[in-house]
């Protein structure tokens, strides 16, 4: 007698029907668990095993995969061990909890079964498990496992319905593995062998898209086309979805996105594979013909449409790639930003990061960017070579924001995050570059010097070495800089810079000089380099470097001839005037002057309007005016204030010219030069200058006798220079002119004498300037007839002289002599056997100073002694 159905018997059918759904990739509603059922009587334990099964299918049926878990776990530890209800437990609790897209805990509950069953004779449980676990492979995107799994199950005997599942399963593994021919294999033998299943128009969908893979386009329109026929329920927005595919991957972009858009209106409103799929790739398409406004039409729905959090990882990724391409940087930032807000553990956050600092590094938000920088480069879970460049583009963020110490530091910072010895030696040499743009020269240096000894095969170690040498002579530590360049050259002698570097060595010899002997050193490095590279470009500049090598030899012939050869030689070189410019000076130092008015003339005639001009301009007008040719002067100063007005001695030649047609007498000239001074602004004359004008103009009052006029320009000119020289030689003026006009009015005598005292008592007058007001106010104490103070005045410049000759000081004697005539002829005049002694003594003490006039002093004496019999 056949026994009656046990309940899971019963249920077994079931099975294949609720396992296909695990296939499917499905998003439930999340609802309330039902409540507890409460027996109306205490059930028994088969009773509740039952019970908790039935409600683990009710939760799965409404989408609360999460109770449906709970309940399938007890209906499991009710069971126990017993087979193969513990079976049958375990495939519903492997269905549910992939249902709610947690494949590690199903596995977890296939490896509960194979440890805790004590044996399973039951074919349709064994498949049923079977199929199980590669369903659960597959979930865990194992789907070569999962692929090996189902073919097992693929045997002989197999119940049909398992048969379609298993062969689904290894279609979908296959898409899973872009194995697409033979999905498409897989997907022909379901329909063949399946005709009227019912659920076969997923497999014609999946189909349509194995033959768009396979490049069958054709097929895949004729495969389209039947599916309205056959499936007469099919939605037309899912027909032009899947024609949508088709077109995109036909290259056929304009009718791919017209019929899109027909058909995104009618888009699920919740995530769906299919649809994502098919946004995503036309997007996708989109962006690579680089039509990124269209594709940004599109993309955003696929982020709507993603099922999971990778595919909707992918797909704002791609929006913001498509932002970025179209400079719309302020929502690339938005979504980069959203991106790092929402997956912060994903494995794509970190070069989003880097995406993200760098957009906003192109916004110039530098230290907002430099944060963002700084998380990559903290992160040491981040790899290496993105840790790396977060830590150079975080230099550049400071640099940029101006902030050059933390650029500095933090390009440091990124040797030990380099990998290899280039980019550690990379990340050095921006620290000295940045330090060197903030003329940090020592600190730029040493960065440099790491570069060159830690890192010396990486390809920045010889450009390590050269700009260390280069901060050094920056820093003027020219001897230092110039050891650097001698290691260079020794350790890189093929380098391209090498020829360079030869010239720079001998340029930092000669800075570093202190003596005649070390100028010669560098001349040799100089002429040696001249020796190797005849044809080099930097020629010039080595003669250049070579002759003031030689003027600090004390060479100076040698000096002329060198430049002689860049004059010659050269006449292309941008220092050719430079040359002209040395080789004029150098003369004039000679005092060579017909070679130097000769090279000044030469530099005049082809660089008239170089600034340098002004320099050769002011040398000829000086020459000139020393030997009294005062028009040629005139010229020279005068195209000087013509031809470089701007220049900051334009006025002070401008003075010089009026002082020249001073010495010419032209008078109306002169006072038209000196209005034209006092109405200079750009360069503003100096109140020297304007000091000197105004004694020029007091002097041609002067001349023409006009001395209340020539006291008002000097008081000015007084003012104006305050207790400079000038100042003191406008008071000494003005006290000339008092002086004189007390011809007629004793009374300026007063006026004089204040002003001779003034310069006497001012602290720091010159004794040339003293001498001369003393002598000025013994003549203003003569006019007075106050003898015995004008002798006194006079006898004290004799004194001063006499202690200054003492002392070891040159002075001229001019003022010595008059003064000293000058006290003995008022002792003479005053008369008395006294006055004659004294006027003799004065005679005298003239005679022992050695003068041009000491015979004749020494004749007044004994003249006097003899005439007058005065004893010694």
């Amino acid at each position: 007698m056949q026994r009656a159905p046990t309940p899971w018997q019963r249920f077994r059918p079931l099975l294949p029907a609720l396992l296909l759904l695990v296939c499917l990739e499905s998003a439930a509603q999340p609802v309330a668990p039902p409540p507890d059922p409460v027996a109306a009587a205490e059930p028994t334990p088969e009773e509740r095993m039952y019970q908790a099964r039935n409600l683990g299918l009710r939760a799965v049926e409404t989408g609360v995969y999460t109770s449906a878990i709970v309940f399938f776990t007890e209906y499991r530890r009710l069971a126990g061990p017993a087979e193969p209800q513990f079976a049958d437990a375990t495939v519903h609790l492997v269905r549910a909890c992939l249902l709610d897209g947690k494949p590690e805990q199903a596995d977890e509950a296939l490896a509960f079964h194979r440890q805790n069953s004590p044996g399973l004779a039951d074919a349709y449980y064994q498949n049923a498990l079977s199929y199980s676990q590669a369903a659960t492979l597959l979930a865990r995107n194992e789907a070569k496992l999962a692929t090996e799994q189902a073919t097992a199950l693929l045997k002989p005997g197999l119940d049909p319905e398992y048969r379609r599942m298993t062969l689904r399963l290894i279609a979908d593994a296959q898409v899973k593995q872009d194995r697409w021919p033979e999905a498409e294999e897989t997907l022909r033998a379901i329909l063949r062998e399946f005709p009227l299943a019912k659920s076969l128009l997923e497999v014609r969908q999946l189909l349509v898209r194995a033959c768009i893979a396979n490049g069958k386009f054709a097929e895949a329109e004729a495969l389209l086309a039947e599916i309205p026929r056959l499936h007469p329920d099919v939605p037309a927005s899912e027909i032009g979805r899947l024609r949508t595919q088709i077109l995109a991957h036909m290259g056929k972009l304009d009718e791919a996105l017209a019929t899109y858009r027909t058909v995104s209106s009618d888009r699920p409103r919740r995530p769906d594979a299919a649809w994502w799929l098919t946004a995503f790739h036309l997007g996708g398409t989109l962006f690579q013909a680089k039509r990124f406004e269209e594709a940004l039409i599109v993309l955003p729905d696929a982020v709507g449409l993603a099922v999971n959090e990778t595919d909707r990882v992918q797909t704002m990724l791609a929006v913001a790639e498509c932002q970025i391409a179209l400079e719309r940087t302020a929502l690339a930032i938005d979504t980069l930003e959203k991106f790092r807000r929402d997956y912060p553990e994903r494995q794509e956050i970190v070069p989003v990061i880097l995406k993200l600092a760098e957009l906003l590094r192109s916004t110039q938000n530098y230290l907002t960017a430099g944060d963002y920088f700084g998380q990559v480069m903290d992160n040491e879970k981040a790899p290496p070579g993105f840790r790396y460049r977060a830590s150079i583009s975080r230099g550049w963020c400071f640099r940029d924001a101006g902030q050059f110490d933390q650029a500095i530091a933090t390009f440091a910072a990124g040797e030990n995050l380099g990998v290899t010895p280039s980019q550690k030696a990379q990340s050095l040499t921006l620290a000295g570059d940045t330090a060197y743009h903030v003329k940090n020269y020592l600190q730029a240096a040493e960065f440099f010097g790491y570069v060159a000894d830690r890192y010396p095969t990486s390809d920045q170690a010889a450009r390590g070495r050269l700009l260390e040498a280069r901060s050094r002579f920056e820093a003027k530590l020219f001897d230092q800089a110039a050891d650097s360049y001698q290691r260079f050259l020794a350790d890189f002698p093929q380098s391209d810079d090498a020829e360079i570097a030869e010239l720079e060595w001998g340029i930092a010899q000669r800075h570093g000089a202190d003596n005649a002997g070390e100028h010669a050193q560098a001349l040799d490095t100089l002429r040696a380099f001249l020796a190797r590279h005849p044809q080099s470009a930097a020629v010039p500049r080595a003669l250049m470097e070579a002759a003031s090598a030689a003027e600090g030899a004390e060479k100076i012939l040698d000096a002329i001839l060198v430049l002689g050869t860049l004059i010659d030689d050269h006449p292309e070189s941008e220092l050719f005037p430079q040359a002209i410019y040395q080789r004029t000076r150098l003369h004039f130092f000679q005092a060579d002057f017909a070679k130097a008015v000769a090279d000044a003339t030469l530099f005049l005639d082809k660089f008239p309007l170089l600034p340098l001009a002004v320099d050769i301009l002011t040398w000829l007008g000086d020459y000139y005016a020393n030997t009294e040719d005062y028009e040629k002067a005139l010229d020279c100063f005068a195209q000087i204030h013509a031809q470089h007005a701007l220049s900051p001695q334009a006025p002070t030649a401008l003075y010089e010219a009026a002082y020249c047609a001073y010495q010419l007498q032209q008078f109306p000239t002169v006072h038209a030069m000196l209005a034209n001074l006092r109405t200079m602004t750009n360069p503003k004359p100096t109140d020297q200058i304007l000091a000197r004008a105004e004694l020029l103009e007091g002097d041609i009052l002067s001349r023409d006798g006009q001395y209340a006029e020539a006291i008002r320009f000097f008081a000015r000119a007084r003012e104006l220079a305050g207790n400079t020289a000038v100042g003191i030689a406008a008071l000494g003026r003005q006290g000339e002119m008092f002086y004189s006009l007390a011809a007629s009015d004793q009374a300026k005598l007063a006026d004089a004498i204040a002003c001779f005292k003034a310069i006497l008592d001012t602290p720091g007058v010159s004794a040339d300037a003293k001498e001369l007001a003393t002598y000025r106010l013994a003549k203003c104490y003569e006019m007075q007839g106050r003898s015995e103070d004008a002798i006194a005045a006079y006898l004290a410049i004799v004194f001063q002289y006499e202690e200054e000759v003492s002392q070891g000081k040159l002075r001229d004697w001019f003022y010595l002599a008059r003064s000293g005539y000058d006290a003995a002829r008022l002792m003479e005049l005053q008369g008395g056997q006294s006055n004659i002694w004294r006027a003799a003594r004065v005679y005298e003490r003239l005679a022992r100073t050695g003068i041009p006039t000491a015979g004749e002093a020494l004749k007044k004496a004994e003249d006097l002694r003899r005439t007058h019999n005065l004893s010694n």
